[in-house]
Formats: C-alpha cells, structure tokens, sequence
C-alpha cells in the first residue's frame, strides 16, 4: 500500500489566510480550517452583530465543503468559539439554518478574545470517503454512524457521538444529570468520573 497522503485545497469563495490551507485531507477526514466571520470578497469582518458574524462563518464553511464535493451532512464535528456564553442562542439559530437535517457532534467554548475582534469563529472535521491513499483502493463502504443516548444529557441541536472510519466524535459534556437534566451539584470531588 502506499502511504497516505496530505491533500491541501483552498477555494475563492471561503477567505484565504497566507498561513494555512482552508481545508486538509488525510486518510478518511477534511480538516476545516477555522472560519472567522471575515467576507472572502472584502477580507473585512463582516457587519453586524453575532448574528451576522455566525451566519458568515457557516457560510464559508459551507463554501469550502461544496468546493470539495462535499456538502454539509458530512459533517461529523463543528466546534464553535464565542467570545460571550449568552450569545450561545442566537449562534445556534444561524446553526440550524445551515444544518436543517442532521446535526454533528457539537462543542461549543468561550473563549476571553478572538482573532480580529470577531464574537465568534467555527470549525469543522468533515468525512473524506474516498480516503487520499492515490492509486490504491478505496474504502467507498464507510459508514458515518450517528448515535444518541438516554443515559447522557440529550441536545437537539448536537449528536452526542458521530463515529466515522475509525474514529468516533463525541460531544463535548457538561455536569448534567440525564435524568434531571440539572447541572449537578457539589464540587468535582462530588461528579462521578464513571458511570
């Protein structure tokens, strides 16, 4: 067999940054690039609130999926940046506009700053089928497999696992009691480390 290889690509319609690649490709998987709310056609953070700015950053998401052939149900894991917790609902609005029918594992995290003043950034890992090992059979038969639990806390807008290759993505978890579906008390002394 031969070795796998590393396939960089870059498309107009998604910002271009000097130090990275857009998207990478290796084995089964796209790596994503984290996509600012910049507009590829002014290189300027777009204006607006989060609102804008989210809905920006899927739109050059969805750009570089299309430009590989790819689109957004192959998603397998988004992980969003947001400089303000409270600004969580009206980024998951604009999320659920570009994921109508399936939803990825999700991780959402506050971050104190974000490159160019922007109030959010997302990323994403995206299945790459064909594999990138050139001139060698493809595993075309890969199964993406999306799965949720009772005995974990239940997100509508996040799939607790999404295994692909050989791979699973599990969602980023909370202290949340599945049952209650409470923040549990106490410190994390008092959390249980299995279940």
């Amino acid at each position: 067999m031969a070795d796998n290889v590393v396939v960089a690509r870059n498309t107009e319609n998604a910002p271009k940054c000097p130090m990275c690649s857009q998207t990478v490709a290796f084995s089964h998987y796209n790596n994503l690039s984290a996509q600012l709310p910049v507009d590829p056609k002014t290189g300027a953070i777009v204006e607006g609130g989060v609102k804008e700015q989210a809905e920006q950053c899927f739109r050059n998401i969805a750009a570089i999926v299309a430009s590989i052939d790819h689109d957004l149900n192959d998603v397998v894991r988004v992980t969003i940046f947001v400089k303000d917790i409270m600004d969580i609902d009206v980024v998951e609005r604009a999320y659920k506009s570009f994921f109508t029918t399936y939803v990825p594992a999700r991780t959402i995290v506050a971050v104190n700053d974000l490159p160019m003043g922007a109030l959010v950034q997302v990323e994403a890992l995206l299945t790459n089928g064909e594999g990138t090992i050139p001139n060698e059979p493809q595993a075309g038969d890969l199964v993406k497999y999306a799965n949720n639990t009772h005995n974990a806390p239940f997100d509508a807008m996040s799939t607790q696992s999404v295994a692909f290759s050989h791979y699973n993505n599990i969602t980023a978890q909370l202290p949340i009691d599945p049952v209650s579906n409470q923040i549990v008390m106490g410190g994390v002394q008092d959390r249980p480390l299995s279940a």
